[in-house]
Parts: structure tokens; C-alpha cells; sequence
């Protein structure tokens, strides 16, 4: 277990907590990049924690949680919607963001309701859907480095998307 969360250089503080520490490395280095200062965390605890931090310190910070992880009491696994759960009711400033592999409507629902945002995680070896998942991310979240972007990548579930103008059919044809 990790004594403090992994903080790094950047702008706008970010919590971010996953139980994979491959994701949170690549997550971590792909967010700092995008303009926020990353604090990575592994557990719901952890995160709660640094949310705490954060906040004693006059800043709300953004969450980017996900879904499938333990609870805290590792009886269920669905500590990211614990955490926003709990986040809600203490925090109900902290604009959050959950990803996840696997999605559920059901669970897309439960984190609407809390105020959030869910996100499908795209696959290791996707490039282009990584960063198009990142840069949808920072958006979302308020990024300095956020880009705008046209609309959400194929397979990706849509998340308040921007509503482009389409083409009125005469100039189509023309």
C-alpha cells in the first residue's frame, strides 16, 4: 500500500482513484499532461482522503474514479459509486467522473443521479481511443489543456456531447 497518494506538478487538482496501478500510472502521467496536477490513489479511503486534503486547503478539487474497485468495508465492488456516494453528501462541490470496462446502465444511472459523469475505458493498445478518452476527460473535468473535440469516439458513451450543426440538405447537394 502506497503511505501517501502520488502527487504531481500541474494546475487544477485532480484525484484520481483505481485499485490498477497500470491505469493510474498511465491515467496520472496522461492527465498531468492535460493540464491538471494529478494525485493518484488506490483505494476509496485514499481518495476520500486527499478530496479532504484538497478541500482544507479552499480548493475543489476533480475526481476521476473507477467504478470497479473494492469498498472500503471490501465486502462490494463498486467503491467508485460508493465514493461519490459519499462524496455527495460530503463534498457536493467536487465535479466527478467515473470510468469503467465494463458498462452497466444501471450503474450510468446511479452515477447521474449523484451529480457524475460515467466513462467506458477504452482498451491498453488504443491509441487514438486513449487519447480521445483523455482529452473527453479533461474537458468534462476542466482541464487548462483540455481540446475541444467534435463528438465522442465510436464506442465511447456519449456524455453531454456537443451538438454540431448539421448541413441543410440544399447545401449538401450543392
Amino acid at each position: 500500500l502506497e503511505a501517501e497518494p502520488e502527487e504531481g506538478p500541474g494546475g487544477r487538482a485532480l484525484i484520481l482513484v483505481d485499485d490498477d496501478p497500470l491505469f493510474r500510472q498511465m491515467a496520472g502521467e496522461r492527465l498531468g499532461q492535460l493540464g491538471f496536477r494529478v494525485i493518484a490513489c488506490e483505494s476509496v479511503a485514499d481518495g476520500l482522503a486527499a478530496v479532504d486534503r484538497e478541500d482544507a486547503k479552499g480548493e475543489a478539487p476533480a475526481l476521476v474514479a473507477d467504478i470497479v474497485m473494492p469498498t472500503t468495508d471490501s465486502q462490494g465492488f463498486l467503491g467508485g459509486l460508493e465514493l461519490l456516494e459519499k462524496l455527495r453528501r460530503a463534498h457536493p462541490e467536487v465535479k466527478g467522473v467515473a470510468v469503467t470496462a465494463y458498462p452497466d446502465e444501471s450503474v450510468r444511472e446511479q452515477v447521474g443521479a449523484l451529480g457524475g459523469e460515467l466513462m467506458l475505458k477504452p482498451g491498453v493498445g488504443d491509441a487514438s481511443g486513449l487519447t480521445e478518452f483523455f482529452s473527453r476527460l479533461a474537458e468534462l473535468l476542466g482541464g487548462e489543456g483540455a481540446a475541444a473535440r467534435p463528438g465522442p469516439a465510436a464506442g465511447m458513451p456519449e456524455v453531454a456531447p456537443p451538438s454540431p450543426s448539421p448541413a441543410p440538405p440544399a447545401a449538401a447537394a450543392a
